[in-house]
C-alpha cells in the first residue's frame, strides 16, 4: 500500500509539472488562425535555417492548411531530417506564425510547423520550441 501511495503521489507531481508548462497558443498561416494548447518542451531544440520548429498534432495541421496537406501540395517550405528510435526520417515543414501568452506578456514568432502523431491523446496539441520565450517578439497584452 505504501509503494502504491508513493507511486500515485509521484505521478500527480509529474502531471502538475507538465501543466505548468502548457500555454494557450494561436497558430496562423494563410489567413487562418487556430487556437491550441502548447507545451514548452526543454528538449525541443529543432531549428531549420535558424527558424524554430514547433511540432503540431495532425488535426491542427489539417485544420490550418486544409486538403492541400492530403493532396501533397500545400505550403511545404522545406524538409528536415530527424532521428527517432526507429531511425532517421524526413518530416515536412510548413511556414507559419505562433502567438502565445505567458501571464501578461504575449510572444509572437515566425516558425515552421511539422506534423507529429506523438501528441494524440495528450493534454497539449503543440510542442513548442524550447527557446521560444526568450527569442520571441514580446509585447504587452491588451
Amino acid at each position: 500500500l505504501c509503494a502504491f501511495s508513493f507511486f500515485l503521489i509521484r505521478k500527480l507531481y509529474a502531471r502538475r509539472a507538465v501543466y505548468r508548462q502548457i500555454f494557450p497558443c494561436k497558430i496562423s498561416a494563410q489567413n487562418q488562425t487556430i487556437e491550441g494548447a502548447g507545451f514548452l518542451d526543454s528538449g525541443n531544440l529543432a531549428r531549420k535555417n535558424g527558424v524554430p520548429v514547433c511540432f503540431v498534432s495532425p488535426e491542427l495541421i489539417y485544420d490550418l492548411y486544409g486538403m492541400e496537406i492530403i493532396s501533397g501540395g500545400g505550403q511545404v517550405c522545406d524538409e528536415m531530417a530527424i532521428t527517432t528510435v526507429t531511425g532517421e526520417k524526413k518530416v515536412p515543414l510548413y511556414a507559419g506564425e505562433i502567438e502565445l501568452e505567458t501571464g501578461n506578456i504575449k510572444i509572437k514568432k515566425r516558425v515552421y510547423f511539422s506534423p507529429s502523431a506523438n501528441m494524440i491523446g495528450r493534454e497539449y496539441t503543440i510542442l513548442l520550441y524550447a527557446g521560444l520565450l526568450e527569442e520571441g517578439e514580446s509585447y504587452d497584452a491588451d
